[in-house]
């Protein structure tokens, strides 16, 4: 059986620079938005963890 791996859906809203960057990002790695963001959250919580 088939199990999900990303089960919790977040919204949150940029400005139409910070989304031209993103795109731009994604297209470069050749990822989706949402593979860059979880990269992004997840080296800002690897980081955040490290500090403490």
């Amino acid at each position: 059986m088939k199990v999900k791996k990303y089960v919790h859906g977040v919204t949150f809203f940029v400005s139409a620079e910070m989304l031209k960057l993103l795109k731009k990002v994604s297209d470069q790695k050749e990822i989706s938005l949402s593979e860059l963001l979880r990269e992004i959250i997840d080296q800002y919580l690897v980081k955040r963890v490290e500090e403490r």
